[in-house]
């Protein structure tokens, strides 16, 4: 448990940029790190994540944890995960309220911009990465992609995906 707890404390420390930025650094500790996980048992719990209610970092420490070590691992995977995100947002929530107006600060905020989009694109490439790539998994991609660009509620993109999941497979 603690080395769980310790890969995760390593994952939420350097997860800047949401879930999904988190997803390369639990696929260096954990998979390419520690090999804990397959990269093809990771990019199931992602995708369950993903489709499960709540912040998908938390959803991935969860599922990751009960995986590696049951009820506990979920539980130390869960908390480590959080208790470096909670200190920055707390310390950062403060600063911003405080000297949000300071052109230091609003630099800042600029600069972390792209390096969040560029973290998004790491995540979506460890995931593709990890994926099955035959036709019917390129036209669900697809269609889900393009249902998600023209606004499409994500309730109904998985929905649609898991209809064409059952009918394509």
């Amino acid at each position: 448990m603690t080395e769980l707890a310790k890969a995760f404390f390593v994952c939420g420390m350097l997860s800047f940029g949401g879930g999904y930025a988190m997803i390369p650094v639990v696929e260096r500790e954990l998979i390419a790190g520690r090999g804990w996980l397959s990269v093809e048992t990771f990019t199931e719990i992602i995708a369950v994540a993903e489709m499960t209610p709540g912040p998908v970092a938390v959803n991935t420490a969860t599922f990751v944890g009960y995986r590696i070590g049951g009820v506990m691992g979920s539980l130390f995977s869960t908390a480590a995960v959080l208790t470096v995100p909670a200190l920055v947002s707390g310390t950062f929530a403060y600063i911003t309220g405080r000297y949000g107006r300071l052109q230091a600060v609003r630099g800042v905020l600029c600069g972390l911009r792209p390096a969040a989009c560029a973290l998004l694109v790491s995540a979506a490439l460890t995931v593709a990465r990890g994926s099955a790539y035959d036709p019917r998994s390129v036209v669900v991609g697809l269609a889900a992609a393009l249902a998600l660009w023209r606004r499409v509620n994500p309730l109904l993109v998985i929905a649609g995906s898991a209809l064409l999941g059952l009918i394509l497979f």
